[in-house]
């Protein structure tokens, strides 16, 4: 075997690894970071300098200072379910609600459907579904939900409208998700029908990371207090669902070990990478199924005013700004009629939030105005 041969470390070679921080720019004790999937990034030190503008007589020029440091940059991704929840969560500075696991159970636990049209939910009206205890009570309006194990087709994914905890009532869209396909009075008989799903919606909850980067056994990089700054996702034809996390750090320090001592990083999660095949369920607008051909989608999210804070004494960053989270977005379609054209006037008058509502289903995951839900 020869050795020697490489003039640089091969990128192929560089993994990534991260831990959440409890304390801003602070490795947790005895910590144990995980592996990241990417496929790129762009991790470095950037550094301010200025020098005073004296006139010298000489010809030379005033000794330069370095009066910023700060560290950060991006991590590329191709998507896959589990991945980069932590980074998800952290960048629209929300917490993921606790994983559902309600299963239905015989005779006091029966979970029964109805379509709404047939047959309304006795209470809250419209579709939804019954719970025979209050096993639904924990689900919570504007996320989803997934539903399986009846064997018909009343499994699938349905977006919550409406909770009645005192009579045990789920209330869901007719409209949109797998709403149009309930079978009325579709009722469990023990324990086959299970109901998942978490959610993370925008709050003011800030989450920071380690991010290490090992070059070589003995060569890595470290990134304290790295905060996610932006985020985007893309999906268009013959690719998959990819993006990127922008981050800004505390500092770049570097180690001859790895920070997680004594312990090898966990592996990455598995999950297949999303493609826009198999993977992309549907476009819709206002819990109704854009008809035309969907092309490209891109979602972007930044922490505006998101930043280090400076003072002086200090070259680094004393602290972080959180930011406001600020969501934008493109679609690009077929154009076939004038239906999509309210999405345009909604815009230009600032009131899509009241107006409408835009939902991308992928696989096992959605993205709309109330925040992000995965499912189990």
């Amino acid at each position: 075997m020869t050795t020697g041969y490489n003039a640089g470390i091969d990128t192929s070679d560089v993994t990534i690894s991260f831990i959440e921080e409890s304390v801003w720019n602070t490795v947790p004790v005895s910590p144990t970071f995980q592996y990241l999937r990417l496929t790129g990034e762009g991790l470095a030190e950037n550094k301010d300098r200025a020098r005073p503008p004296e006139i010298r007589a000489e010809g030379d020029s005033a000794h330069a200072i370095t009066t910023q440091v700060a560290a950060g940059g991006n991590l590329n991704f191709a998507f896959s379910y589990g991945t980069y929840d932590a980074f998800l969560s952290a960048l629209i500075t929300g917490t993921w609600s606790t994983e559902l696991a309600i299963d239905s159970v015989a005779a006091t636990g029966i979970i029964t459907a109805f379509d709404g049209g047939t047959t309304p939910l006795p209470t809250l009206g419209g579709a939804g579904f019954v719970f025979g205890d209050d096993q639904g009570d924990v689900i919570v309006p504007g996320q989803w939900i997934r539903v399986y194990g009846y064997g018909t087709a009343t499994d699938g994914l349905y977006r919550v409208t409406d909770v009645d905890t005192a009579n045990n009532e789920v209330q869901v869209s007719s409209t949109s998700g797998n709403g149009p396909n309930i079978v009325d009075q579709d009722a469990s008989t023990a324990d086959e029908v299970k109901i998942r799903g978490s959610y993370v919606r925008n709050g003011v909850d800030v989450t920071t990371f380690q991010i290490e980067k090992q070059f070589a056994p003995a060569l890595f990089l470290n990134y304290g207090g790295a905060m996610v700054t932006s985020g985007s996702l893309s999906a268009q034809v013959g690719g998959f669902l990819s993006g990127s996390f922008n981050f800004l750090a505390a500092s770049e320090n570097d180690n001859t070990s790895t920070l997680s001592t004594g312990r090898t990083p966990t592996p990455a999660p598995g999950g297949r990478v999303i493609d826009t095949v198999t993977g992309f369920s549907k476009l819709e607008q206002n819990d109704t199924p854009v008809s035309e051909v969907t092309q490209a989608l891109e979602l972007t999210v930044t922490r505006e005013g998101a930043r280090g804070q400076y003072g002086i004494g200090s070259a680094s960053a004393q602290g972080m700004a959180r930011g406001s989270v600020l969501v934008s977005g493109t679609i690009t379609i077929y154009f076939l009629n004038f239906t999509l054209r309210i999405c345009k006037v909604a815009f230009e008058f600032n009131i899509k939030i009241k107006l409408f509502q835009i939902i991308v289903l992928f696989f096992w995951y959605s993205y709309h105005r109330n925040g992000i839900t995965n499912f189990k």
